[in-house]
């Protein structure tokens, strides 16, 4: 009997390890927008403020620009984006329609 019962204990543990896994995480797939700010000089300007607005929710974002007047946005979904960079002192520049590709990053 303890035969048998061993046998019915080796072949269940057999196929609980054999049976697919259930997927853990699922994976994502996104872009990225980065640029640089600079002024009409080519200087590049830190400290300004970086929106972004998905056209497609609304769902907006924001960075600074770095010392060296980058801005970066990770974790993108693909589609359409406007940015608009402001600060004290310049003209507001707007880009409409800045489109995000999986696996790509816009600059």
């Amino acid at each position: 009997m303890n035969n048998v019962r061993s046998r019915a204990v080796l072949l269940l543990l057999a196929a609980a390890l054999c049976a697919p896994l259930a997927a853990g995480a699922q994976v994502r797939i996104t872009g990225a927008i980065t640029g640089l700010v600079t002024d009409p000089s080519d200087a590049v300007i830190p400290g300004a403020t970086v929106q972004l607005i998905d056209e497609g929710t609304g769902a907006a974002k924001e960075a600074v620009t770095s010392t060296n007047g980058v801005f970066q946005f990770f974790d993108l979904n693909s589609g359409r984006y406007t940015v608009s960079v402001t600060l004290q002192g310049f003209q507001t520049a707007k880009y409409e329609h800045v489109v995000v590709e999986a696996s790509r990053s816009t600059d």
